[in-house]
């Protein structure tokens, strides 16, 4: 993610008014927020709404910054 979001502020130099943005999430199978699971296919769906929940999460906190 770190390269990544190097590559987009160095695009951005030259995209003013309209700079490129993107949010993101993740989550790992063995992330701490993560409780037990019955079946492995309980993981997936775990990791995957973890990883939509905290994009949504990293989202309003763009949004708050590029309001202030």
């Amino acid at each position: 993610m770190d390269k990544l979001c190097k590559r987009r502020d160095e695009i951005n130099k030259d995209r003013k008014p309209f700079p490129i943005s993107f949010a993101y999430g993740y989550c790992l199978s063995d992330d701490n927020e993560l409780s037990e699971f019955d079946e492995a296919a309980d993981i997936v769906e775990k990791v995957y709404r973890m990883a939509d929940k905290r994009m949504y999460k990293y989202k309003i906190e763009m949004k708050a910054a590029r309001d202030v």
